[in-house]
This record gives structure tokens, C-alpha cells and sequence, in this order.
């Protein structure tokens, strides 16, 4: 197996997949579930999940979780899939289902919160549950359908009306943090 990381050794886990462009694809595509941890080699945060992302398919196999493909991608190296799946801060931990991003956590956890992310509950269209680890529903961070991602634009919308209506300094830079966080939706929102 390639090494993750040059600055460090790498860890046995031959059941942790490494992406690249060539496999990406169809790694992720071929898989009913992947959980894929975007990072960068130079990351503290994913230096520091190292050991446990390494055992989190033996600890989903345990749990009994549906089959889930663990995989990892250094994304300082292949930028455009950090582009791709709007990397922003790492390591970004990406659940997919049937090849499509379903949702996102970005930051540290801990070995507790690998297998929660990993093993999130998703409602399917009929609004059956898929089956899952815990009890309670576990959701990842920017988990955003499109009708919630629709009524946060329209919140948007009207906040920034109201800003624009008054003379304050502080409501021009008001409007350009509004712009700068539409743009962050309407960017994740082609993503999910």
C-alpha cells in the first residue's frame, strides 16, 4: 500500500483503501457505502485520526454495520477533488451511498464519532431507514436537503433585504459575511 502520509510511517491496513484519480471512481461508485476522509498530508487533525480511521472498518464490522468501504484521499495532492466535494478544512470525512455524497463532517472527532459518521442512519425516498449502528439518529454536519437548503437561501434572501434598506457601516460588512455564506450553500448544495 502506498503511504498515506510521507512525514510519517504508515500504518498496516490493507482494509483501508487508498484513492487516487484513477480509482476514485470506482471505488466509491462500485460501493453501497464509502466513507472517505479527504485530507492533507500536512494536517495535525488527520495525523491525529490516523489510528483510529485505520481500525474504524474492523470496528463497523463488530458493530454491524452494513458493509462500508473506509478509504482515504489526500486531497492537498489531488486538488481537484477538494473542489470537487468542497473542501474547505480537514480532514473532511465524506459518507457516500451509491456513489453520492449524502454528507459531511469537517474537523476532528474522535473514534466514537468516526463510527457514528460512518454509520449514519439515512431516510431512503420511501422513507424507510436504512439500518444503522445506534439507536438515535446520527447525522453528519452539512447534511442539507434540498428543501432546507431552499428556506436557508430565502432566509438569506430577506436578511440581506433588511440590511440593504439601512446606512450602517456595519451592515455593508454584514452583507458581504451574508454573500460570503450564500456562496458556501449554493457550492454545497450541487454537492448533495
Amino acid at each position: 500500500m502506498p503511504a498515506l502520509l510521507s512525514t510519517r510511517p504508515t500504518l498496516a491496513a490493507p482494509q483501508v483503501i487508498e484513492l487516487t484519480p484513477e480509482n476514485f471512481d470506482s471505488v466509491v461508485g462500485s460501493s453501497k457505502r464509502a466513507f472517505v476522509m479527504l485530507l492533507a498530508p500536512w494536517c495535525p487533525y488527520c495525523k491525529a485520526l490516523e489510528t483510529d480511521f485505520t481500525a474504524l472498518p474492523e470496528k463497523l464490522a463488530a458493530a454491524g454495520t452494513p458493509a462500508t468501504t473506509v478509504a482515504r484521499m489526500d486531497v492537498d495532492k489531488y486538488t481537484d477533488y477538494a473542489q470537487r466535494y468542497g473542501v474547505r478544512a480537514f480532514p473532511t470525512l465524506v459518507l457516500f451511498v451509491d456513489g453520492q455524497p449524502v454528507g459531511q463532517h469537517v474537523g476532528m472527532t474522535d473514534a466514537a464519532g468516526l463510527l457514528r459518521y460512518a454509520s449514519a442512519r439515512l431516510r431512503t425516498d420511501s422513507g424507510a431507514e436504512m439500518q444503522a449502528v445506534e439507536q438515535q439518529e446520527a447525522r453528519l454536519d452539512l447534511v442539507l436537503t434540498d428543501r432546507a437548503q431552499s428556506q436557508l437561501l430565502e432566509e438569506l434572501s430577506g436578511l440581506r433585504g433588511a440590511l440593504a434598506s439601512s446606512d450602517s457601516g456595519a451592515r455593508a460588512s454584514a452583507l458581504k459575511h451574508l454573500d460570503l455564506i450564500t456562496s458556501i450553500v449554493t457550492s454545497s448544495s450541487r454537492l448533495l
